[in-house]
């Protein structure tokens, strides 16, 4: 028997399970379950990925500088308050491991993204669950879990799984409300799908406040799911002492440079946000036709409610639709055994998965078309 032993707090920390993507009866599948963009990146961003694979024997520029230089741009912000990270993930860990340890607590909702326990716990952080009020985040209930122990909030807006977001005062009483020691950080992944008008993914708060993080991804609407890229903004103390905590080249320089120009091309970036927001304009009347309770809608996914019947289940559903070829997301982990997450594809997909559900509530029983 080996006499090495992991910390005790990392044993109970759990797996994180993404979407699945493939089913062994089918070669190709229609795949919504990831909350991934249907069309891909930018030509743009393909192509300059291309260019750079000649340079496969370089190290990559350690700090991004090409992909901040561009951020700034886009957004507004100023270079030296960026952080670029594998994935937004990486900076929420970041956080925990900068701002929590052993016996502190980190706060987040019940329906949050299940990595905030999960880096929470990777530090010996205690996760605080703070209930909501229909499926929605409330500011005096997350205020109500707030102890001398509390380090850090996490707070996603758009919120997944549940798609559903808080306005911005809301967001500002939240950060007035909590002790100047405590960070608030923000996880923007699904912002770019919002209209920009009136809603900046806290960039703006994070601008004023010297204890706000906002993080935000390249996953979602950029396309760059497979080279893993996001990015964090906040107070120059905050973004200066992750930098510190970062790995050394922690992105590579394909996703730096592919990462930069689908930043960039904000034609593209535009075409995707009316395309999302066309689907859900279409589709979620029609999928509320068919008796479904429909959540979210500011991202690139909705939350379906399924009738707690023996045939017409959740589950059942899923059984159904994987039988078609198409793959959605169970959220029995999130504690929603009563409904399925969807992604917003392209419109052929929606159509193939509105009439499958069309087909699976007509029928008599599920197993008629298994």
């Amino acid at each position: 028997m080996s006499l090495l032993k992991s910390k005790i707090h990392i044993k109970n920390i759990p797996l994180y399970q993404g979407g699945e993507s493939k089913l062994d009866q089918f070669s190709s599948v229609i795949k919504l379950s990831s909350n991934e963009n249907p069309f891909g990146p930018s030509s743009s961003a393909i192509n300059a990925y291309n260019e750079v694979k000649t340079k496969l024997h370089l190290y990559p520029d350690g700090s991004a500088s090409a992909l901040k230089e561009a951020l700034a741009e886009i957004y507004q912000v100023p270079k030296g308050r960026i952080i670029c990270g594998a994935g937004s993930d990486e900076i929420l860990c970041l956080a925990c491991r900068a701002y929590s340890g052993a016996n502190d607590e980190i706060i987040h909702t019940k329906h949050a993204f299940s990595m905030y326990s999960i880096y929470a716990k990777s530090v010996g952080a205690v996760p605080v669950i703070a209930q909501e009020k229909n499926l929605t985040a409330d500011i005096e209930l997350i205020l109500k879990c707030v102890s001398k122990k509390t380090k850090i909030v996490f707070l996603a807006n758009p919120n997944n799984p549940t798609g559903t977001v808080l306005n911005r005062k809301d967001i500002v009483d939240l950060r007035e409300a909590l002790r100047e020691d405590i960070l608030l950080v923000l996880d923007g992944a699904y912002s770019e799908y919002m209209s920009q008008e009136d809603h900046d993914g806290a960039l703006s708060l994070a601008s004023k406040y010297e204890n706000v993080l906002v993080t935000r991804t390249l996953s979602k609407i950029y396309g760059l799911a497979a080279l893993r890229v996001g990015w964090g903004y906040g107070d120059i103390s905050i973004i200066e002492t992750l930098e510190k905590l970062r790995n050394p080249f922690n992105l590579n320089s394909p996703a730096i440079i592919a990462a930069r120009e689908a930043v960039r091309d904000i034609g593209y970036t535009k075409y995707l946000r009316e395309h999302n927001s066309k689907m859900i304009k279409e589709f979620v009347p029609k999928f509320r036709s068919l008796g479904l309770e429909i959540n979210g809608g500011a991202a690139n996914f909705i939350l379906a409610k399924f009738p707690k019947n023996e045939n017409k289940s959740a589950d059942q559903a899923d059984d159904f639709l994987r039988s078609s070829g198409i793959i959605v997301r169970r959220v029995d982990s999130y504690g929603l055994s009563d409904y399925l997450r969807i992604t917003v594809g392209t419109k052929p997909q929606m159509n193939e998965l509105y009439l499958k559900l069309k087909q699976f509530f007509e029928g008599n029983n599920v197993k008629d078309y298994i």
